[in-house]
Order: C-alpha cells, then structure tokens, then sequence
C-alpha cells in the first residue's frame, strides 16, 4: 500500500497538487489499515506521553449536513476509527487525513506529542495570524472540522479567492513582499488544499525537498504533496480497478468487487492494466459482485457493451447478447460510468466474430458458426456494411457447431485463381457454372465476379453441379428466370429440362414474382416469335391459335427475355 520511493522535485506541480479522485475517495483505507500503518510509524512512544497510535478519546455525535454524512459517537474512540469514521463521513480520503495531521503537527510520528498537537492537530481553525478556534479544539473535532471544511470549498468554489480552473496569485509566504506565484489551479482538491493553506512552494523550498529554503519559503503545501508521495505513493490516480490479494485479481468499480476468471482477463488486462496489490480488508469493503465478464454495463447510463481491444461495442438487443453468450437477466457486470471513462466506444456489436486477431470473420446464426470468405462477404450479409467482427472467447465458441463450409455473398460469382470460368457459390457449399453474363442478367444477379482470385481451398469438395440454367426450384416450387425475375411455372412444365435446385440462402438474393404457376413460353425481345418449353427444347409455336390450344386459355402467359438468352437455349423442330 504505501510507497518506499521518495518524492522527486521534478514532480512537483503546483496546479496540481494531488487529484480530485484521489483525494475525495472516502474509501481509500480501512481503521485497521490506518492503525496498522500508525503502528509502522511509531514502534516505541517516549515515557510519559500518548502515541497517536495509542489515542482514544469519547466522541460525540455529529449532526448530517451537506457536508458531511454526521457522526455517531462512541465511548474510548481509537484515533485510527476516527480516522476512518469521518473519512467515510465526509467523503475526504482517509491518506489524505493521515497526512494533514502529519503537515499540521506531525502527529504521526512523533514519539512525544504534546496536548497542544492534538488540540490543533489539523491546524483546523487555526490561522497562521491568529489563535485557533476553541470551537474546534480537540482531536475528533479537529479531524472531523478540517475533513468537513475541504467539503465547504468544494461545494462552494466561488466564496474563495482560490478557485480551479482560472490562474490564480499564490502567495510564497505570509509576508506578502515575497511576492506571488501565478498558478492554474487545475481541480477542486488543488483548490481545497491552497485555501487551507494558502502558500506556494517557491524555488528554495523545492530545491531542499526534505529540509528549509530561504526566508520567503513556506513548507505546508509542499510537505502535504511529499508526505503523501512518500508513504502512499503518488498523489495521481492509480489503477485501483484491477486490485489484487495473494493470487487473486478482481475488478474494482462502484460498490461492488468481481472475481476475475482466466478466460476474461486479457481484455481487462489490456484495459486497466496490471493488478495493485490491496490488503483483504481492502477487498472486504466492496460487495461481491460473482465473476467478471466482458458484458458491461455502464451502471451511469445502462447501456451494455462488450469489452474488446481496450474499446466498449454497444449491444443493441438481448438477443444479440445471447449469440455472445451473455443474457440480460446475468453475466452483465455493472462498471461505473468514470471508470470506463478511459475506454473508447468502439463499433457497434454485430452477429459476427473472429477467433483470433487475424482470423477468418465468423457468422453466428442459430446454432452454427459460419466462416466468411472475407470483410466484403460479411458486408453482404449485414446490410452492406463491413461488420465488426469482436474476439470470440473460447467458452463462446464452443457453445456452436463451426462449420468447415465457406461463405460467400449471396447471389454473387467467383473466379478461382489460375481460373477463367465464373461460378455461383449456392449457401449449402455447390457450383453453378455460369455459361454466359446473359444468363447473370436474367436471374437479375449483378454482371461482375464479386470474388476473384479465389484459393481452391475455400471451396474444397464443393461439386460442381453444371451450368447454371434457367429452369430452378426454390423450396420445392419451380421458376423460370426471365427479364431479371422467376416466374413460377407448373411441374409438367419442367419435364425434360435440367433444374437447378437452389439453397435457401441463394433463393432470397433473387426476385420471385407471386403470379400462378403456368406452362412456358418466350419470346425475345423485339421479336415476333414465341417459343414452348417443352421436352428439353424450345419450340416455335407458328400461330396464335396453336398457342391458345397448347395453354388451354385465349390468353397465355409469354415471358420476355433477351436475344442474347435465347442463343443459349436448345431450339427443337417448329411446332
């Protein structure tokens, strides 16, 4: 807990003396902590005289205000409860306390102390240019006044000459022809500190930190900031999130304390950093909280995200939480809103993830983890835009089944390297050889290869179903792609022709009209003829009569396609 480095000069900032987190934490140390520190200070007090170690005093109570928290007093109070009692009272760090009765009257180590040190041993309502306030007077009422008065000038900045976030003239010395420092009070403890005191260091006082500097050189301010430093370490905000006792790491944040498991700890890691060693009594202070987790929940705003790479990724549904892992009703640890302050909000969270930094993209959907061939892929299936893909922990991804199949856009072609022909990926691991960007046009699937340069490893054993032809089934109805759309068609209709049955997934990438299935008949564009699908090739029907009769209705259902898609038909005998 305490530090054994001495304070460096170089250190030294008189705008900031010691920081507001740091200052106001009423929880910074427990009364048996306090009394064991005393105890490391002074071994053997002098014949005759009382150790602040060894102090008690009757205390009485203390009424609340919006200052302080008030006071129950108590029969032979040990000076470290009261320590600890008006720390939590009043919101004022119980290092910071123990150093204010050190700077005033160096009660902590003295060996000798008189009754006069603990009558003013905060100094409390004792002016250097004046007797002390016999209001104040005493022990209890010196720690609980001098803790109670930081929270006056805190809540009332602007009745102070002193204030944070301006530049103010500091004085070096009560003797105001030593002149002034001007200072930009960065905080309110900064501020507290300079009323209290209201003396700067000068260069003197700096250049000899532990002993005297010249006749316009005043030491309260700056032994409060080398004291504090000496025996607690530095007065900025140390990484009190990750704590640690024996083998054991927790997460610290608001009143609560998790217990920090294998799987979680690299990210946390990379986040608040190695662990700060704290006492049990330390730990025991907060409620625990079960496990760590990466669900967080902000407990400031109660919005939920997932902690990856040092960044927060929002969760915009419970059930997204669940593809995670996570639920709503447990798992989510609540962290307060300032101690995730110092993490950036990445991109949302999405369905997908990587299992390692640099590894292939992976789609979470039902109980399968499916692999993408690549970002542009995984854009396809997320509404255009490049997903982020957060590291799946391995207790996530065991919960699915990996399929080994590679995924492709949907409705999208590839090329193979070292390969000129362009196929279509079906979503259940098939290839349709496209015969001709006619064909493409169609299905209505866009005219270009969506991905080239494709490793034959990506669709290893993937069979080769043929050409791509216009007559396909999508589930277990029968389509004829023309003019960009499938157009249902009846089952007689497809005898003798080869049908391309397509999964699913390939299915809702293109355009199914809802009109009645129907026999077929084409005509190309600007062209007269009509040709009848019929027994594997397309036939001319020579007259409109003949064609009324084989559609058994005067008005029969003809689709347009394009000159360029009939050239690729099979034409049979005129009919």
């Amino acid at each position: 807990m305490d530090s054994a480095a001495a304070a460096n000069a170089a250190d030294w900032n008189p705008g900031n003396i010691i920081d507001d987190s740091v200052f106001y934490d009423g929880n910074a140390m427990g009364s048996a902590e306090i009394q064991a520190f005393m105890e490391r200070q002074v071994r053997n007090c002098q014949s005759g005289y009382t150790c602040v170690k060894d102090y008690r005093q009757n205390t009485d109570n203390r009424p609340a205000d919006k200052y302080c928290n008030g006071y129950s007093g108590a029969a032979n109070e040990s000076a470290s409860t009261i320590i600890d009692k008006v720390a939590r009272s009043c919101g004022i760090s119980q290092k910071a306390l123990l150093v204010l009765l050190q700077k005033e009257q160096g009660l902590i180590t003295s060996t000798a102390p008189s009754s006069w040190n603990y009558s003013a041993a905060t100094g409390q309502g004792c002016p250097d240019t004046a007797p002390c306030d016999k209001a104040t007077a005493g022990f209890f009422y010196q720690v609980y006044y001098a803790a109670r008065q930081f929270e006056v000038y805190r809540l009332n900045p602007t009745w102070w000459g002193y204030q944070s976030g301006r530049w103010n003239n500091i004085l070096y010395n009560p003797d105001g022809g030593c002149g002034t420092q001007r200072v930009y009070i960065e905080n309110a403890a900064t501020a507290g500190l300079y009323i209290y005191t209201p003396y700067v260091p000068n260069r003197a006082a700096l250049n000899n930190l532990y002993g005297t500097g010249d006749g316009c050189s005043a030491y309260g301010n700056r032994n409060f900031w080398r004291t504090f430093t000496d025996w607690f370490g530095s007065t900025r905000e140390q990484n009190r999130r990750i704590v640690s006792v024996a083998n054991d790491i927790y997460l610290v944040s608001g009143n609560r304390r998790y217990h920090m498991p294998p799987h979680a700890w690299a990210q946390w890691r990379a986040a608040f950093g190695d662990p700060s060693a704290v006492t049990r009594e330390y730990l025991d202070r907060f409620a625990d909280g079960g496990d760590a987790s990466l669900y967080v929940r902000n407990s400031t705003t109660g919005a939920v995200y997932y902690l990856d790479s040092r960044e927060l990724h929002y969760f915009d549904s419970c059930d997204l939480i669940a593809l995670w892992g996570g639920n709503c009703q447990n798992l989510i640890i609540d962290v307060t809103g300032a101690d995730l302050a110092s993490l950036s909000v990445g991109k949302p969270m999405s369905p997908f993830g990587r299992t390692d930094s640099a590894a292939t993209v992976y789609r979470m959907v039902g109980a399968e983890m499916q692999p993408m061939y690549d970002d542009a892929v995984a854009a396809t299936y997320n509404l255009g835009t490049v997903p982020y893909a957060a590291l799946l922990p391995g207790s996530v991804v065991a919960r699915y089944r990996v399929s080994t199949q590679t995924r492709f856009a949907n409705g999208q072609f590839i090329m193979f390297a070292g390969d000129s022909r362009v196929w279509l990926p079906t979503g259940d691991g098939r290839l349709f050889y496209l015969p001709s960007w006619t064909r493409a046009a169609e299905f209505g699937l866009p005219s270009g290869v969506f991905s080239t340069n494709v490793p034959t490893s990506a669709a290893y054993n993937w069979p080769q179903i043929g050409n791509l032809e216009p007559f396909v089934s999508c589930g277990g109805s029968s389509f004829y792609v023309a003019s960009g759309s499938l157009r249902p068609v009846t089952a007689a209709a497809t005898e003798g022709f080869v049908v391309a049955s397509l999964d699913p997934s390939t299915c809702s990438a293109l355009a199914i009209t809802t009109e009645g299935a129907g026999l077929v008949f084409i005509r190309p564009a600007d062209d007269t003829r009509i040709f009848y699908a019929v027994g594997g090739a397309y036939r001319h029907v020579t007259s409109v009569p003949q064609l009324q009769k084989i559609a058994g209705t005067p008005s029969p259902r003809v689709l347009t396609i394009s000159r360029e898609a009939l050239a690729l038909l099979k034409i049979g005998p005129a009919y």
